[in-house]
């Protein structure tokens, strides 16, 4: 009872609420640092097994892709373009985080505003054109993880895209 910001709020309570908030803070930050360690480690697994499958290729940046179907060669998207795609997410053992079926809609993004994983993947991609993207953390939600992503989580794409829609600049 009484006036949070008052000094004799908190002597009512066996333990000084701040001082939980930052034990609980700290539990947090090092459950987070050592599940990115154990993901690190398996991700690194996981990619050399990747890189092991039939046509499977890497790019510098760490990003393995297959293509399974090229596309129009002569229309690829570029960094700042939109895409329309149907895809499946998935971890890498298997399952579906996100998915855009066939029945559905395409999906609208533009590649600026992706994960970098996207934005270079994609642009491997021609129209109408199918690949599995084998992200890397590092290309994907990092360290931090987003929602049901944990830190360091390779990520797993099924792109179909659809169409492109040219990036204009403002003159």
């Amino acid at each position: 009872k009484g006036n949070q910001t008052s000094p004799d709020f908190v002597k009512q309570f066996k333990v000084n609420p701040e001082e939980m908030n930052n034990i609980l803070q700290a539990f947090i930050e090092k459950r987070n640092a050592y599940t990115a360690a154990v993901n690190k480690e398996a991700q690194a697994k996981f990619f050399d097994e990747v890189k092991k499958k039939a046509g499977v290729q890497s790019s510098p940046s760490g990003l393995a892709y297959l293509i399974k179907e090229a596309g129009n060669e002569n229309e690829k998207p570029g960094a700042q373009d939109t895409v329309f795609v149907h895809y499946k997410l998935s971890l890498k053992d298997g399952s579906v985080i996100e998915e855009v079926t066939e029945d559905q809609p395409s999906v609208m993004l533009t590649l600026d505003r992706v994960i970098p994983g996207w934005t270079e993947g994609l642009q491997l991609i021609g129209k109408g054109g199918k690949a599995t993207l084998y992200v890397p953390a590092e290309l994907g939600y990092g360290e931090r993880g987003s929602n049901a992503i944990e830190p360091n989580t390779p990520l797993v794409f099924d792109i179909q895209l659809d169409s492109i829609k040219r990036f204009v600049p403002v003159e």
